[in-house]
């Protein structure tokens, strides 16, 4: 029936069938050899930055979450959705877009 190979077999005789066969001919989608697109394309790519990119990230700035849907939470003087009040009890925002800490009373 056929012949029966190893994984490293397999690989060594398509990476070759790759490299001198299908890279070679010319693609009918783009007009050229696979193995010459690779080299211009190559070119036009960007280095990996040279380590990991550090992010600025506030640990201290804990906002509340709910696993329920927003609530409102009304208060003589104005309105907050939940999800703005911060575990300190303050909040940041409100639902007219004021920036302003309100106490809780905690």
């Amino acid at each position: 029936m056929g012949s029966t190979v190893d994984v490293e077999t397999a690989n060594r005789h398509g990476l070759r069938w790759l490299h001198d066969v299908a890279n070679q001919r010319k693609h009918e989608t783009i007009q050229a050899r696979p193995c010459d697109r690779w080299l211009e394309e190559q070119q036009s790519m960007l280095a990996l930055p040279p380590e990991k990119k550090e992010y600025d990230v506030h640990p201290g700035e804990n906002l509340v979450s709910f696993d329920n849907p927003p609530s409102i939470i009304h208060s003589p003087s104005t309105t907050h959705s939940a999800e703005e009040w911060r575990d300190d009890g303050t909040a940041t925002s409100t639902t007219d877009g004021a920036r302003r800490a309100v106490a809780t009373g905690k």
